[in-house]
């Protein structure tokens, strides 16, 4: 999310400053995979768990001919998830294959900016609202594999 904002310093004229948030997920989720035979179309089933971290960054940018003002906030959160997978691989050559995997995880609780609520003061300090939610999700992946 990008939007321009007014900034107000003693040292400036009234300014308009960028500021920018962005939010991403990373997961830490080790598995295990049964495949119950080899061939040209394989079945499989998962389980998986481990944890999964949520990051929000905002970012007030003004460039002036003094002194540039850069504000960064952070705001983290980390959440357990645990989940169950399916998926369907076919071979369409010797060293390819098209999969298809389907999976379904819960978890916990996780903190995040709400970036549709994100205001800046005079001086070009971040205020912000979190949210809270559930880390559960369903997926569903289709992707080309090469094996060596």
């Amino acid at each position: 999310t990008t939007k321009d904002v007014s900034v107000i310093r003693s040292s400036l004229p009234d300014t308009t400053g960028e500021l920018i948030a962005q939010s991403q997920s990373y997961g830490i989720l080790p598995m295990v995979r049964y495949r119950p035979f080899q061939g040209p179309v394989m079945i499989y089933g998962e389980v998986y768990g481990g944890a999964r971290l949520f990051m929000s960054n905002s970012k007030v940018d003004v460039d002036s001919r003094d002194k540039p003002i850069n504000r960064r906030y952070q705001e983290a959160d980390v959440a357990l998830e645990w989940g169950l997978a399916g998926g369907l691989m076919v071979r369409t050559g010797k060293n390819f294959l098209i999969e298809a995997r389907w999976s379904r995880s819960w978890g916990g609780q996780a903190r995040y900016i709400d970036l549709d609520n994100i205001t800046t003061d005079a001086e070009g300090r971040i205020a912000f609202n979190t949210l809270s939610s559930t880390t559960g999700a369903w997926r569903l992946q289709i992707g080309l594999a090469q094996y060596f």
